[in-house]
Formats: C-alpha cells, sequence, structure tokens
C-alpha cells in the first residue's frame, strides 16, 4: 500500500505545500518528481504480513469472487446504459416544439440570480437506487413531467436550461449518475419550477410529444438488467466486505495514523 507525495509551491506562499493521493489502484498518481519534489510514502509496512500470509489462498479466492462481481456488474450497467442511449430517435423539430412549450411554462415566473450549477440528485450502489425526489419539491413548486425516452428527455431538458439561462433565471442541472452527460432533472427554484425524465416524481401534468413515449418493451428490458446489476454489486460489496473483515485486524491503524500526523507537520 502506498501514498504518493506530490509538493507544490503556490505562488501566494513562499513555503513547499504537500499534496497527498491515496495509492489505491483506481487514483494512483505517479510522482513526477520523486525525491526532488514528490515522495512515496510505504504504508505497507503497517499490514501483520505474517497473519494475512496465512489466509492467502482465501484472499485470493475472495479477490477473484469480488473482481468477478464487479465486472458483471459494470457489463450489466453498461448494457442498460447503451439501451438507455439507442432509445432517442425523435426529429429535432418535435424536440424544439416540446422545449418552448416548456419555456412558456416560465414567461410570467419571477427571475432570480442566472447562472447555473451541476449536480447529483440520484446515485446507484450496492444498496439499489437512491433519488432524492423531496429536493425537487423543496425547491420547486411545480414538478412537471416529461414522458419520453431517457435520451430525448435529456435533450429536451438541455435545451430548456439553455434557453432558461438566456431568459436570466437560474439554474440546477441533475445529471444522471451513470451517464454523467445525460440529465435527469432540471430545477429552476427562481421559477419554483422542474422538469424531470421521471414522470412518477412529477406533481403537475406530463409533458408528451410526439413519436418520443416511453416503450414498454425497452422499459422491462431496462429494468431487468438494472436489477441484476443491482444484486450483482450487492454481491460484491459482501465479498469485499469479507475481505475487510479479514484485512482490517491485520492492520496497524495507529501507526498509520501517527504517520498521517508526521505529513500533517510537515505541511503546516
Amino acid at each position: 500500500m502506498w501514498f504518493c507525495l506530490n509538493i507544490t509551491t503556490f505562488p501566494c506562499c513562499c513555503k513547499p505545500c504537500f499534496c497527498h493521493d491515496r495509492g489505491t489502484a483506481a487514483h494512483v498518481v505517479e510522482p513526477r518528481l520523486p525525491g526532488a519534489r514528490d515522495l512515496y510514502i510505504d504504508l505497507g509496512r503497517f499490514y501483520d504480513s505474517a497473519r494475512l500470509e496465512k489466509r492467502t489462498n482465501e484472499l485470493k479466492e475472495l479477490s477473484k469472487r469480488c473482481s468477478d462481481s464487479y465486472a458483471s456488474a459494470y457489463s450489466l450497467l453498461s448494457a442498460a446504459g447503451r439501451l438507455k442511449r439507442e432509445s432517442g430517435d425523435t426529429p429535432e423539430s418535435d424536440i424544439v416544439e416540446a422545449t418552448e412549450a416548456c419555456l412558456s411554462l416560465l414567461t410570467d415566473a419571477k427571475k432570480a440570480e442566472g447562472g447555473s450549477r451541476h449536480v447529483f440528485l440520484n446515485a446507484f450502489s450496492a444498496n439499489g437506487r437512491v433519488f432524492l425526489s423531496d429536493t425537487l419539491h423543496s425547491l420547486c413548486g411545480k414538478v412537471y413531467g416529461i414522458n419520453a425516452s431517457a435520451c430525448d428527455a435529456s435533450r429536451v431538458l438541455q435545451k430548456i436550461a439553455q434557453g432558461a439561462e438566456l431568459m436570466g433565471f437560474g439554474v440546477i442541472v441533475c445529471l444522471s449518475p451513470l451517464d454523467p452527460a445525460r440529465i435527469l432533472h432540471l430545477m429552476l427554484p427562481g421559477a419554483g419550477v422542474a422538469f424531470t425524465s421521471d414522470p412518477g416524481t412529477a406533481g403537475r401534468q406530463l409533458i408528451r410529444f410526439g413519436g418520443c413515449l416511453r416503450s414498454d418493451e425497452h422499459i422491462e428490458l431496462y429494468e431487468a438488467l438494472m436489477g441484476a446489476a443491482e444484486k450483482t454489486l450487492a454481491n460484491a460489496k459482501k465479498t469485499h466486505d469479507m475481505l475487510e473483515e479479514i484485512y482490517n485486524p491485520c492492520v496497524d491503524f495507529e501507526g498509520v495514523y501517527c504517520e498521517a500526523e508526521a505529513h500533517i507537520r510537515a505541511i503546516l
């Protein structure tokens, strides 16, 4: 287990500042000038290797099961994502017409400070799907649902966001956690209006436009893929927890914290 220590001098400071990067595989940052401006921090010495070595075979088996489960979950999510992207084929003229209908709802609304922010109201984890729908209703008194395929709904929401900004409204764009290029919801707190691609959340009328209604066949297949991904990811989490149960008693966490404190003192 290694950490990389980057040292950077900021213009407002005459002494070097240290930047610590976690050394897990998904986000390793290799030092560009090791020894001169960057350092490696070896945390592997805080393992009780003698105890862990006795459980090598068990660790190998659990690690493989965990990796295989994650790989299967990602494949299922990828297939579900492709299905979403392939479901949007509405002509641009219909998209524009739907956008204009939505923007017409804002003409009498009170404007607030402009600009846009990008956030996530949805999440996908080993505990299943999460949607903080209460946020839509707490910030916006009127929530309109767009009854369309996910891809086409995102196209409309993107155009609504652009139009609302030009009208001077502040916009909160809520992205998909699985495909951040796709918009799931749009909030305009100053106007008290929100638009969502989840019709079940809408407290107001559904906005429909030609050729873009949801396909029951696509919905069933998408839900089947997402359901399988949820179960597979939950299995991966269980296996990961089993690995943690083996590793945690074999780590000198007090030593890790002392090492961290030493580097914090160096920074300060």
